[in-house]
């Protein structure tokens, strides 16, 4: 009777209920650790040479073999930026401002703009940016069905097609 009218006392034999029965349910509950998350780091990086899309069969053969640390990148493969570097980032920031620029200076100049210094660098700084828009993306990988492609023929197949 006295448990029922003291709170303190009711909290602590609910705590230790719940400690007996979770500890009862830790020795008859096995829980084992899924074979992906208990690989060692050398395992996990052959893994993931497999999920890249730009790993031809000998190099995935090679991973397999341990030798893909000898082998050396071509000078195309170097050349290839991630999609998600900060370089890439700040390129693509640049672009939406250039853009934002480009949406509200072409339709104005319907109305014969001044051609003062700034609207003519402007002009030129656009104009660069997107050339040179066109061949970074010849040069920087895409994402396909969550995966990252770094080879450079898929990547200029892609952007052609």
């Amino acid at each position: 009777q006295e448990t029922h009218n003291d709170p303190a006392r009711m909290l602590q034999l609910c705590l230790r209920c719940w400690s007996d029965y979770t500890s009862q349910m830790r020795a008859t509950i096995e829980f084992k650790m899924h074979d992906r998350w208990a690989e060692t780091d050398s395992e996990l990086t052959v893994h993931n040479k497999y999920r890249s899309s730009a790993l031809s069969f000998q190099e995935k053969a090679e991973a397999d073999c341990g030798m893909a640390a000898r082998r050396k990148l071509t000078r195309h493969q170097r050349m290839i930026m991630s999609p998600n570097s900060p370089k890439r980032a700040v390129w693509e920031l640049l672009g939406t401002i250039l853009l934002f620029y480009d949406l509200i200076v072409i339709p104005l100049g319907s109305f014969h703009l001044p051609d003062d210094a700034y609207m003519k660098a402007m002009e030129w700084m656009t104009l660069v940016f997107w050339t040179m828009d066109v061949v970074a993306t010849c040069f920087t990988g895409y994402v396909h069905a969550g995966e990252t492609v770094m080879a450079p023929k898929l990547i200029l197949k892609r952007y052609l097609i």
